[in-house]
């Protein structure tokens, strides 16, 4: 075959960049997408019958993962702008001074209550990993995080784990956040978590926290409320269930045992 101009062409995206089906569905990022969530969590309550006023969400997780930042994305999520209501920073001891470190609680620790009530108690709980680091931690700490989630597991309560700085994956995820659901470098930390956890997937959120920007970002919010509603939802099931079985509880005689938590 004799050939006198011959062009090869790729195919891509409009930008050039090669398109991935979504390992994850989400509605398009937009202005509108964040009023709607918005508008859906703000009225959120605890469910009738509980005499329980306000949700009690616990994060969790190893020194400078990013908890302190979560909450500034969703307060700013919600302002509207980019707020820090939380002291947050980047050092080897982090920056969250206000609790204390304890010894092992028992039934003879001053202030312990054996019967809390519904309102006392967590409600759902976030473990908070630097998706950057996922592949690094020591065994110490994955069996810490392990014998973490057994515990909450064994208390009723639900967990969901929140994959922080998920812009350190790939210098292109930075540029166009949009996209996450479609980098498979996202979804193999997403995966990994998931495996070393033994939970599902789809209780593993990736989010962007603010960090240099000081103008709001769409994708930021968006990550930052999705992951909060279920959060929510997890909470509200979950005092749902102990709402219908406290009659069974209040009956119970309900020996006290020792307290195994740490």
């Amino acid at each position: 075959m004799v050939v006198t101009e011959m062009e090869v062409y790729a195919v891509s995206g409009a930008d050039g960049k090669k398109r991935h089906r979504p390992w994850r569905k989400c509605s398009d990022f937009s202005d509108e997408y964040i009023k709607l969530l918005t508008e859906e969590l703000a009225p959120l309550r605890p469910p009738n019958g509980s005499d329980v006023t306000n949700f009690c969400l616990l994060l969790i997780g190893p020194i400078s993962g990013g908890k302190s930042s979560f909450i500034n994305a969703v307060l700013s999520a919600f302002a509207g702008k980019v707020i820090q209501k939380v002291a947050v920073g980047e050092s080897e001891q982090g920056v969250t001074k206000r609790f204390s470190p304890y010894r092992h609680v028992s039934l003879r620790s001053v202030g312990f209550i054996s019967k809390p009530t519904l309102a006392q108690e967590i409600h759902s709980v976030a473990l908070v990993l630097d998706a950057s680091t996922v592949s690094d931690l020591s065994p110490t700490i994955k069996c810490m995080i392990n014998d973490c989630k057994r515990l909450i597991l064994e208390k009723g309560i639900q967990l969901v784990v929140i994959l922080t700085k998920i812009d350190k994956l790939h210098k292109d995820i930075a540029d166009d956040l949009a996209d996450v659901f479609k980098h498979q470098v996202v979804n193999a930390a997403v995966e990994k978590v998931s495996e070393m956890l033994g939970i599902p997937p789809n209780n593993v959120f990736p989010v962007k926290n603010y960090h240099s920007e000081v103008e709001t970002e769409v994708a930021v919010h968006t990550f930052a409320l999705m992951a909060l509603r279920k959060l929510i939802c997890m909470a509200s099931d979950v005092l749902e269930e102990r709402t219908n079985d406290s009659d069974d509880r209040t009956a119970g005689s309900g020996e006290v045992k020792e307290s195994d938590t740490a």
